[in-house]
């Protein structure tokens, strides 16, 4: 009997493990959403000393690429243990009232987007749905963990920049007694980028303690406050966020704008302390990437010299990634310290001076890019975008070794083609934004494997992040084995891979002449892909082909042809497969609004957008939005009475909220 009852209690015991490590599996094998109000989420981060992540959307279905996300990123073993260990994961569905309490915490993001917060509710960053399909292996290092960074920084600044409830004679009056410069931060309600430096920059400790030292600090609201809108019209201000440095008579001595990171932020503050005649700031700054200021030629002589590879950052002063490099990963002391003792540091902006020239040069063609040019002006290296320290890190010493980007493409040359080895170099040019040898590297790679071969796990991975291109043998193989390859890796993410492949791929046969300004379509080429994609027997192609003649007509300014294809596709229901097709037509009609020419156009344009309000199962916000094209149309047309009873019929307060959600009215005032 007691062997029976040993046996039955080991038996328990075995089930119970079994069980609890299948629930442990069951909750690693995805990211966990749970069903909690914004409110209950913060409460449980808090107890549990995590953050918040949410999925802001709209209705299941609206979102083919979140979806992806979903099915197959968020399904990652190793992105779901990441995020159930560090995150309260929720979603906020914004058609419904509980998205219209949460939409302030925003702070004017449009939707769909990932949204990160901390458990004070405190916004630490945000990352779309296309931008995580990009680079999935980077997922948890360059949004989650980043995150995670600044949220600690965040925590250990205490301190803000001191902004005084002050009239402006009464701050004049200060800073005279006082012997300072005003700093007067004008900012409105509506800008998002106000809002971040409040958020981001002006809670940092070094530049609180700067900024309170030195200045009398006055905060304006310049639509509202009471002196807001006089001192806009006498300084000429525009954009916003725009910062003053002024002397007690109300003369301006410096003058910056836009967002911006703290070492730069100080120097303004430093540069107005300056020509004021006060050369030395109190405050200190941290350690930095010491770059060079010199000319090019001097740079490479200095490089050839001291025989190191130049770390060369191409930047454009409008790249919001290139500041939060500047911010969060330059002034790392292991960072600083590695760059400043290995490379000459150059940093160029590519749009002045002699940026221009070296622009084209090493053909950069996107924000920021990081190049390690030898003496000889080889680029050895190349990564692009932003990233953490430590992963930058990594790209540095990678340029110091024979795996660096150079190395890999001269063993590509000399035959390499080991599927680990190409693995490899697929990333580093990836990384490198190189993207159309991607494509060339991937698809000759898939041209040697075994048909059997191609959905492999490896194999389907190079498919997914690689393959741009669908008029290959390889890719009429995965749309033609589409099912087998949804039973395999999810339906969901083969049919966005094959839809997202075939959309995009229509802009390739697009030219733009630099000379004459114009653009053109390779007529023919187009004309095959599009009895390609009629061949392929894939669901959504007559959707496809619709959308391909509506956008390259329009990118080529044929008008004709885009009422055309717009006008068939209306009346011949060729977006029936799309999940949104009202607002395919709200897009179009708003296009031909700000874009066309035309009065033919606008003619069409406002049957589309009546036609989207009729079929669209909208929202208070966006019928407002979409009501007010519909005027601007008619207005365009000359229509003023048809605009006057269109605006009579529009709710005035869903209207604000959707103008105040617009990511534009957030980058500048409109006159």
């Amino acid at each position: 009997m007691k062997n029976l009852l040993k046996k039955s209690l080991s038996s328990g015991i075995m089930l119970l493990l079994i069980l609890n490590m299948q629930l442990l599996n069951a909750q690693n094998d995805k990211i966990i959403f749970e069903d909690l109000s914004w409110e209950e989420a913060l409460k449980r981060a808090v107890k549990q000393n995590k953050a918040v992540f949410v999925d802001v959307g709209g209705p299941k279905g609206n979102c083919k690429p979140c979806e992806e996300v979903e099915s197959t990123v968020f399904a990652r073993p190793e992105v779901a243990i990441f995020h159930n260990s560090n995150f309260v994961n929720i979603k906020v569905n914004m058609h419904t009232d509980a998205g219209k309490a949460f939409a302030p915490n925003l702070q004017m993001l449009m939707y769909p987007v990932y949204a990160y917060f901390s458990a004070e509710g405190e916004q630490l960053g945000s990352v779309r749905s296309h931008q995580i399909l990009e680079s999935p292996d980077d997922f948890i290092e360059v949004h989650g963990k980043q995150v995670l960074g600044q949220d600690s920084i965040r925590k250990s600044n205490k301190r803000s920049i001191d902004f005084e409830e002050l009239g402006w004679v009464e701050a004049k009056e200060k800073a005279k007694v006082e012997n300072k410069l005003i700093f007067l931060d004008a900012y409105t309600t509506w800008c998002r980028p106000c809002i971040q430096m409040d958020r981001n920059v002006f809670t940092l400790n070094e530049v609180a303690d700067f900024y309170n030292s030195n200045f009398v600090n006055v905060k304006m609201e310049m639509e509202k406050d009471e002196f807001g809108p006089e001192l806009a019209e006498k300084y000429g201000i525009k954009a916003y966020p725009t910062y003053l440095f002024l002397d007690h008579t109300g003369e301006v001595v410096f003058e910056g704008s836009g967002y911006t990171e703290a070492e730069p932020f100080i120097k303004y503050g430093k540069e107005a302390l300056k020509k004021y005649g006060i050369p030395e700031a109190q405050g200190s700054i941290d350690p930095v990437i010491n770059f060079e200021n010199s000319d090019w030629e001097t740079i490479k002589a200095k490089a050839r010299a001291e025989n190191k590879l130049i770390f060369f950052d191409a930047y454009a002063v409008w790249c919001g990634p290139c500041k939060v490099m500047d911010r969060d990963v330059f002034t790392k002391e292991e960072v600083a310290g590695f760059f400043n003792e290995k490379f000459i540091n150059a940093k160029f902006d590519m749009e002045k001076g002699e940026g221009i020239n070296l622009k084209e040069q090493f053909n950069v063609t996107a924000y920021p890019t990081y190049m390690f040019i030898n003496a000889d002006e080889e680029v050895v290296h190349q990564i692009v975008g932003s990233m953490a320290a430590e992963k930058f890190l990594n790209h540095a010493g990678t340029a110091l070794s024979d795996d660096n980007l150079m190395s890999l493409q001269n063993r590509y040359q000399s035959g390499n083609r080991e599927a680990g080895f190409i693995k490899k170099y697929l990333k580093a040019l990836q990384a490198a934004n190189y993207g159309n040898e991607v494509g060339k590297v991937a698809q000759e790679f898939l041209s040697t494997q075994p048909k059997k071969n191609l959905s492999d796990p490896g194999n389907w991975r190079i498919f997914h992040d690689y393959i741009r291109k669908p008029m290959t043998k390889e890719f009429s193989h995965l749309v033609k084995n589409r099912q087998k390859f949804g039973e395999l890796y999810t339906k969901d993410s083969v049919e966005a891979k094959i839809y997202q492949t075939y959309l995009y791929h229509a802009y390739s046969y697009i030219s733009y002449n630099k000379e004459s300004k114009t653009s053109s379509i390779d007529e023919k080429a187009f004309d095959n892909y599009l009895k390609n994609l009629k061949k392929s027997g894939f669901e959504r192609n007559v959707e496809l082909t619709a959308l391909a003649k509506i956008n390259t007509s329009k990118s080529v300014r044929n008008w004709p042809a885009f009422i055309s294809a717009m006008d068939q596709a209306i009346e011949r229901d060729l977006l029936a497969t799309h999940p949104n097709k009202s607002l395919v037509l709200r897009d179009n009609a708003n296009f031909a609004y700000n874009f066309c020419p035309e009065p033919l156009v606008w003619e069409s344009a406002t049957s589309w957008i009546v036609k989207a309000i009729e079929i669209g199962d909208l929202s208070g916000e966006q019928l407002a939005a979409y009501q007010e094209i519909h005027a601007k149309l008619l207005e365009k047309r000359g229509d003023e009475v048809g605009a006057e009873k269109i605006r009579a019929d529009i709710n005035q307060e869903d209207l604000e909220e959707s103008k105040a959600k617009s990511p534009m009215k957030a980058l500048i005032k409109q006159d």
